[in-house]
């Protein structure tokens, strides 16, 4: 995400592995925290975890 159309205080809700979410930028850092409905938080913290671990 560009950082003149994306930065610290905003938000955009997406799509991720079949999942909604919000994504929202914390800080420049830039830090990020993922908003997910409670019944997808297992499948999706799955998900993010295979991703960082598949080889590159």
């Amino acid at each position: 995400m560009h950082p003149r159309a994306f930065g610290p205080g905003r938000c955009a809700q997406t799509m991720l592995a079949r999942a909604a979410v919000v994504l929202h930028q914390v800080d420049a850092g830039p830090t990020y925290r993922l908003l997910v409905r409670p019944s997808f938080a297992g499948y999706l913290t799955s998900w993010v975890r295979d991703a960082a671990s598949a080889p590159r």
